[in-house]
This record gives C-alpha cells, structure tokens and sequence, in this order.
C-alpha cells in the first residue's frame, strides 16, 4: 500500500482492546497497569511500522454529543467501564503526550466525526490511514483514504466495502439506516437484514428514492418501511458524520496556509518517569531501543544472550552458595535442557544444563533435602510428569498457579518466552499480589493438589478394547448409512464435511431458507441454523444425526483407539489453570465432557470399567451448586427445603404451577422445575426458557416472577453479584478466588454472558473449591488401604476403582468425608453408585 503521511487513531477504541487484550496487571502499590501497557504496545507499533507518519490520536470527550439531542438513547445500552478502567485513561493521556503526539478531545464532539474532518482535509493532498474497528469510516473510504481495522488490523479499501456489504462507499449510510449499528444503539428497520438492505440501496441508491419506489416492493416489505420511515430517516442522521464545518480545528493542530505548525516534542524524561511510576520496565527498555537505538546497541545484544551453559560442578557450587545463603531458585525445564535462576544477597545468576542423568540427581538431592531456598518451577506437574514427582522439603511455588490467580489468561510459559522475563522477578511481583485468601488456596489446596493429579493420571482408566472396536466400527458403518440417505435426499453425490459444498445444496439447489449467518457473512450451516430449518426438507434431521456420530466417532471411539496403552489404559491430563472458575479441566483425551443423558454417551460410559476383582465407585455431590445458592443468597425458602431434606425441585414446581401443597408432583412438573432452577441461577431469560420448555414467552416470564417472588433472596444475590462486579471488575469464591468479569464490553450478547458470569462465578468456583478439599481430605484415606485407587474427577464427582469386597463400607466412610468438606448452611449430600463399568 501507499505509505500514509497521517495516522488517525481512533483512541478510544483502542483503550478498550487494550483493556482485554492484556492480563489485568497492577502495580506494587496497586494501581491498574495493563491497559496502559497494552495502548503503548499498539501505538509503539504504529510508529516503528510507519516512523515517518505523523500519527494523531483522538479520544471520545465525556457526556453527550449532538447525536443526544435528537436521539437520547444514543449509545445507553452500553455498561459504564469498571474502575480499574477510567482510572488508566488519565494516564494514557500522559504517556501520549510524553510521546509528542497530538492527543484531541473536543467536548460534545465524538471521537469519530473528529476524525473524519481531520481525513478529509489532509486527503486533499497526502495519504491518510484511519485506525478503528467501527463501520462508519467505510462511509469517507475513497482512493487517499484507507481503514485499518485495529482489532483484526486488516487494511480496508473501496473494493473490500463492496466486496462486505454489497454497496459503494457512498451508499454505506443508506445501508446502516435500514440495518442498524447494533454496537452504537442505531435502531435500523426492524425485520431488514443485510441481504434485503443491499438489494434495496444497490437498487434505489437512496432512502427517498427507495421511498418513492414502496409501490415497486414486497407488499410485507412496503408495509415495514412504511411503520418504520421515522427510524430509517433518524438511523442516517445518527450514522452520518456531523458536518466538518460544524467541528472546530483542534486546537493542538494548529494551521498557517494550510500547513500543520503544531510545536509538541517527544519528552523521554516524563516517558521514563510514567514507565517507572507504573513500573513498566519491558515497555521502557523497548523504548530506548526504539528512541534511543545506538547508545544501547551493545547492552541490547548482551541481554538478549541465553543463559550460559556451564558444567556440573560449576552448576553445583551456584546452587548451593544461594542454598546457604537463604535465596531463591527458579527451574524449567525444555527442549532437553534445564534453565535455572538464582537470586540471593550475594547477586543474580543464570545457567543451562544440557539434561543428563547426573543433572537429575544433583537437583533432586538438593531440592528433597531440607534448606532454606524457596524453590520456584514454572510448571512442577509438567517437571514432574517428565521427570518423577520428588516431594520438596522446603518452600516451593508454581508460578502458573501463581500466575493464573493473578490472571486466569495469563499462560507463564508464553509469557516468559514472549517477554523474556526472569521467574524470579514474576514471582516477586506476582505473588505479592495476591490476597491473604489467595495465598492460602495456593499453598494449602493448589500446590498440594500437583500429586494428586499426577497419580490420578499415572493409574489410567481401563477399557473394554473389543467392545471399544465393535461400536468404533457400528457408528463408521452408521455414518456411511447416513453419507448415502444424504446423497440419495440430495440426488447427488458431495462432500458432506464441506461447509461451502453444504450451503450450495441446502440453500441454492433445495431452496432452503438461510436464516443464520456466519461471522463472515456467509450462510450459515451450523447445528442452530440446522435445527431452525426442522421440518422444512427431510436432509436436515439425517445431516443432524450424521454429524452427531461423526463427531462421536472422532472425539470419542477413534481418539480413544490412537491413545490406549499396551494394558487397555487410557491416560487423561488434567490443567489447574485452564478455567477461570478454578474447575479442573481433562484432555487428551478429555473424560470430562462425555455425554450423560443419551443413549450414545451412556453406551461410552459403559466401555470404562473395573479389572480383576475391583467395581468402579461414583461419588457424587447431589445439587451443589443450588446448595451453594441457598448459602451465598441465604434465601430463607431454599435454606429450609435443603434444611428439612425437602426435594427443592417439587417444591419450586408447586409454587411454579400453583399446585395445592399436597399434591403430588408428576415426573413433568418436576423437570420443568428442575429446568427453571438450574436455569435461573445460569441467568436463563424468558426468552431462553421458553425455548427450554417449549412453552410461550410470556407465560416463562410469569413463571421467572412468580419463582423470584418467592426466592426473594436469590433475587437479591444475583443483583448483589452484579454490582460487586461492575464495580470491582470481579467476584469471589467462599475461599477467596477472584474471578475476572469484562462487564464493560459494547456487545450486547458478550454483556449478558459477563452478567451470567458473575452470578453464576461464585458458585462454579466454590463447587470447584469443595471438590479438591474433599480430594486432598480422601488422601489420608486412600493412603492407608491398597483397595481403593482414585481414578477421575469429572467437576462435582469422583471416581475410584475399589475392590468388589470393601466398596459399600468404604463408599461410606469416603462419602461421609466428603460431606464435611466444607460447612456450608445447608448440609451436603453425596450420591453413590457402585457397578462394574461406569454406566452407572
């Protein structure tokens, strides 16, 4: 492309990726940093991308804009930022000018109508780049003007406008009156898609000439426009820019004869002192290499040198000088090789040592004897997996572990070799950070939890291998049955894996309505808009089921036969670290997602089984995380029903229903129930409901009053969960996990999932908790018996192999362990089922 003398950067934009692009990372003394590190990595790319474009870097002004006069819902729909959010903008705005580049804020005015004045004076004579992810710029795109993406970062011109939305550039208005900006609350016309509304613009050119032709449409069609003329004509105004004659010329980019005279200058004193105050030192020495690249030239080559690799007993001698001198120690271990760190009052040092048996040795004897080191891993499970696990007699931490209760994305691994960091210096940082509460979880739940997991992962599960085979081959041959009634329904032979060969099938030559969309744009052929099409054309319940047992086929039966073991064992992993509720998470293969109601799923569960003389044992907590509701919210109705051993699902479906108090509850009124308590408490709508229940909106949304009339204080709970984190930008478990919550997202849909998150997060996260307390308290247990072996946690159950004699005896004691777990308000029920496989 041209190279562009002007850079516009729609600021503001830019704060909210950086906001969730980046870990929430905070200073020693606590001050929200990630945002600021994140906006100074995309504008610090920007200037060593295009160094001799002059970039300006616009920001929304606080409160209303012309656009609040005619239309005062403009923009309400989105959620006020959290306060770790604003309280960085400041700062940003600091750093900018420290920059020397020209920040604008004009009050009343947004950011984008700014922006379009400045492009298209300076595209009167030179190139010009605008970077912001909103639609509106494509409307002045034209030959000296491009659009950059700043979320994808893809390079946006006239033919991509076309090629996207089936109008010019000059038609992009007309296009977005009809269909709306759903992101700044501009209404559109109801029921006018993208398809509809590029054929009418293409077609007419204009809202008052597509008016003047109503007579010309789709009776239906006519009719919309009609009812909805007033919102067609105000979704313009609000898209259009505000007149540039009507904006003011920045005052920060001041003109003489047309040419920009603006006197703003780099200032690398208060660059370095903002890098230091929010202790941005990465950032900071990027910089230097960026704006002062010849003085550091030498001592950037130096600090980009790995580690040295030194012999053995140059190796030992390190280690025990920072042992006997009280430090720390940091290990990883990659690519047959270990790295090591070491800090103490004596000085910093690092090595590697290529991995050889007599490596192992030396840090095993100086890690399991008793010292007054503080030994750090990056990741101990993943040392141990590969090496042995060795118990550690002194302090030791994981820094994933430590790292996801800072930030439950933030990966250590990646993040070192991204930024080069020493996991000494994370470690001090990072753990500092953490709460009392926090700090507790990881030494006396976490890091203890690393053996278990490791022993469960080293017993296996056992497999029926030929029943294993025979439903392998059942479910090929019933793919095949179902690839050839597809063929035969669509009178051709295709590849019916083929998204794009599906759609011309389906939508081209049956003529099937394509209802959904793809991100993309492209019809779309995915389970929801397969199911939305039920009824239409005998192929769509034949391609559901055919993509049912493909799927069950790859995932399941033909994974399963690549990983088993040479003794029928199938060896799952299990991740502290990739949920953001704390729940364990199982891969390769993934045990934990094995479907429980259908037949199919049952039939999977079925080739797990005991050996020898042994029965598989399931223990399973009953309701948890409505027991947990009824603790957090302390509604009087819940804590009595659970108080008095009362089937809450009864309960709820009598008051529901308006049932007498002493009928009987039927099979269907109870599930109904059930539905509505497990659903609300997942921040379920009428709407969804109603699609649950297949009854109708307003009858579910009498049902959601009557439910939350008498829980009055699970109501009242989830109101307290969202505020708590509108405000905090967080919820907390019993045990003190934070878990994060985006509550500032412009997307409707990505709001009510951050909203649902944080009434749900308590829960999840606390039920989490109490499974790996009543792990860690089964251990003495299982300890002291060779009957009973853990196998699997699948989130609120436990699974063991225990011999056929002792399993009803020890079942008990085991689930009376689990019961007292935790003390919550109500008491905790357990669930055992004994059987020889683990369709139970």
């Amino acid at each position: 492309m041209t190279i562009p003398h002007y850079i516009l950067v729609d600021g503001s934009s830019y704060l909210f990726r950086a906001y969730h692009a980046l870990p929430p990372l905070k200073t020693s003394t606590g001050r929200a940093s990630g945002m600021i590190a994140g906006f100074l990595q995309m504008i610090l790319k920007l200037m060593t991308e295009w160094p001799s474009a002059k970039i300006i870097i616009v920001f929304d002004s606080k409160g209303p804009t012309h656009r609040h006069t005619y239309f005062p819902d403009y923009k309400q729909h989105r959620p006020a930022p959290p306060d770790d959010f604003i309280e960085q903008i400041e700062p940003i705005h600091e750093f900018v000018r420290a920059l020397g580049l020209p920040l604008i804020i004009q009050p009343g005015t947004e950011a984008d109508d700014i922006i379009a004045k400045l492009a298209k004076h300076y595209s009167q004579t030179e190139y010009v780049m605008i970077c912001s992810p909103d639609k509106d710029f494509c409307q002045i795109i034209s030959d000296r003007i491009l659009l950059k993406h700043s979320f994808t970062e893809k390079l946006i011109g006239t033919t991509d406008v076309l090629d996207k939305y089936g109008v010019s550039v000059e038609q992009i208005p007309e296009y977005f009156a009809l269909v709306g900006d759903q992101s700044d609350g501009i209404p559109g016309v109801p029921k006018i898609g993208p398809k509809t509304a590029a054929e009418l613009v293409s077609r007419y050119h204009t809202l008052e000439n597509i008016y003047d032709h109503l007579r010309d449409l789709r009776p239906k069609l006519a009719e919309t426009l009609t009812e909805n003329k007033d919102r067609a004509f105000l979704s313009r105004r609000l898209f259009l820019f505000h007149p540039a004659e009507a904006i003011d010329w920045p005052k920060e980019l001041p003109l003489i004869d047309g040419h920009d005279t603006s006197t703003l200058v780099f200032n690398w004193t208060n660059l370095e002192a903002l890098c230091e105050q929010f202790e941005l030192r990465k950032l900071l020495e990027r910089m230097k290499k960026i704006f002062l690249k010849e003085a550091l030239e030498l001592d950037s080559v130096q600090k980009n040198l790995p580690p040295e690799t030194i012999t053995l007993s140059e190796g030992r001698e390190k280690l025990i000088k920072t042992i006997e001198a009280q430090g720390i120690i940091a290990l990883d271990f990659q690519d047959d090789r270990w790295i090591v760190w070491g800090r103490s009052s004596l000085g910093d040092w690092s090595f590697t040592w290529t991995d050889v048996y007599e490596v192992w040795d030396q840090l095993y004897s100086l890690i399991t004897e008793k010292n007054n080191a503080t030994w750090l891993a990056l990741d101990w499970k993943r040392i141990w997996s590969h090496k042995g696990y060795m118990a550690i007699s002194s302090k030791w931490f994981d820094l994933s572990l430590i790292a996801h209760y800072n930030d439950p994305d933030l990966n250590p691994l990646k993040f070192f070799t991204a930024h080069d960091f020493n996991p000494i210096d994370f470690f001090e940082r990072c753990y500092s950070m953490l709460t009392v509460a926090q700090k507790k979880l990881l030494i006396d739940f976490e890091q203890p939890l690393i053996k278990v997991l490791l022993d469960m992962e080293s017993s296996g599960v056992v497999v029926d291998r030929d029943a294993l085979s025979a439903l392998d081959l059942e479910w090929t041959n019933k793919i095949d049955s179902l690839k050839k009634e597809l063929w035969h329904l669509a009178k051709k032979e295709f590849n019916v894996n083929s998204p794009l060969q599906l759609r011309t099938i389906l939508f081209d030559e049956l003529q099937l309505d394509s209802r959904h969309k793809t991100p993309k744009g492209e019809r779309s052929t995915n389970e929801e808009a397969l199911v939305g099409l039920i009824g239409e054309h005998p192929i769509i319940p034949v391609l559901l089921e055919y993509r049912q047992f493909e799927k069950l086929r790859s995932t399941y039966t033909a994974s399963w036969i690549e990983k088993l073991d040479a003794n029928n064992k199938l060896h799952t992993s299990f991740s502290q670290v990739a949920t953001t509720t704390g729940r364990l998470a199982s891969f390769e293969p993934n045990l934990q997602n094995i479907p429980v109601r259908s037949i199919e799923g049952r039939r999977l569960r079925g080739l797990i089984c005991a050996s020898d003389d042994n029965v598989l044992v399931s223990l399973d907590y009953s309701q948890i995380e409505l027991r947990l509701m009824a603790h957090f919210s302390q509604d009087r109705a819940l804590l009595a029903a659970y108080q008095h051993g009362q089937d809450i699902h009864e309960q709820t479906a009598r008051f529901i229903l308006n049932l007498p108090q002493e009928a009987i509850v039927s099979y269907e009124e109870r599930q109904l129930a059930k539905t509505i308590n497990f659903g609300l408490m997942y921040g379920m709508s009428a709407f969804g409901l109603s699609k649950q229940l297949h009854r109708s909106v307003g009858e579910c949304q009498s049902m959601i009053d009557r439910y939350f009339q008498k829980y009055t204080g699970v109501s009242q709970y989830m109101e307290d969960m969202r505020t708590f984190a509108k405000k905090h930008g967080y919820v907390e478990t019993l045990m003190g996990r934070r878990i994060p919550i985006n509550v500032i997202s412009s997307k409707r849909a990505t709001s009510e999932i951050a909203w649902r998150a944080a009434i749900n997060g308590p829960l999840q996260g606390t039920a989490s908790e109490l499974i790996k307390k009543a792990m860690l308290d089964l251990q003495p247990l299982l300890n002291s018996r060779t009957d009973a072996i853990m196998l699997l946690q699948i989130h609120d159950e436990l699974l063991f192999k225990v011999h056929k004699d002792a399993a009803e005896d020890w079942s008990r004691v085991a689930s009376d362990i689990m019961k007292n777990a935790l003390q919550l308000s109500v008491p905790l029920d357990v669930n055992i089922k004994i059987n020889s496989n683990w369709n139970m």
